[in-house]
């Protein structure tokens, strides 16, 4: 059986709970793949586990510095988790590696109300 084609097709069809345990098991079996920890991510969020896919998209980042799409869904997850702590120390540490980030989520609304709590930041 090919997990990745049966989890990308349940993913398509938006079958979130069904997709979940294949991109868990793809994920177990080489937790060194920055996009399968980027595809549980995107599971986790469509399911509303903002905190939970927080993390998975930390660990694609990781794996990958140079996956933004990653970063931007940690921006994201732990905004839309409410998460002011893990925002601001996730701010912290990227906007002394990419300045310009600050100006990229200020364009975003869905980064309004914790930004403006993290003002020392930019």
């Amino acid at each position: 059986m090919d997990f990745l084609a049966e989890y990308i097709q349940l993913a398509e069809a938006n079958e979130w709970g069904k997709a979940l345990p294949l991109i868990e098991n793809i994920v177990s079996l080489n937790t060194n793949i920055g996009t399968s920890w980027f595809n549980y991510g995107v599971c986790l969020d469509a399911l509303m586990r903002h905190s939970d896919a927080s993390q998975a998209f930390l660990n694609a980042y990781h794996i990958d510095p140079d996956n933004y799409g990653a970063q931007y869904r940690e921006f994201r997850s732990l905004a839309l988790a409410n998460d002011e702590n893990g925002f601001k120390d996730f701010l912290s540490k990227e906007i002394t590696e990419v300045p310009e980030i600050a100006a990229l989520l200020l364009d975003d609304p869905v980064f309004a109300n914790l930004l403006a709590k993290c003002s020392e930041y930019y």
